[in-house]
């Protein structure tokens, strides 16, 4: 069993926890007095949001990130599963169209 993040399973819950904080976008926050830089980080083994004042020059606390519930893999969420859907859809009409062919052609000759 793994855990789905989009549409990729992870074999881990920590895996998936450090796709989705990595994918995270850094921000900025403008106030009146003060300029703030938030971004993802990983302290101890644990992810959470740090801050850095940039008028100030000062690092606050670092609190958690609070992550989605992951939904378990299942066999639709295979990224796989979709390319050989696809591989035996082209496979069906490749067929149908050899057969057509073969079909005008013989009728065709006769």
């Amino acid at each position: 069993m793994g855990y789905q993040l989009k549409d990729v399973c992870y074999s881990s819950e920590a895996m998936a926890q450090d796709a989705y904080a990595q994918s995270m976008q850094p921000a900025f926050i403008v106030n009146d007095s003060t300029t703030s830089f938030y971004y993802p980080e990983k302290v101890s083994g644990a992810w959470c949001m740090g801050a850095h004042s940039l008028s100030t020059g000062s690092l606050t606390q670092c609190p958690a990130i609070n992550f989605p519930a992951f939904t378990p893999c299942t066999d639709s969420s295979d990224p796989t599963a979709n390319f050989q859907a696809g591989m035996e859809l082209g496979a069906a009409v490749s067929g149908a169209i050899v057969i057509a062919f073969l079909w005008r052609y013989l009728r065709v000759r006769h």
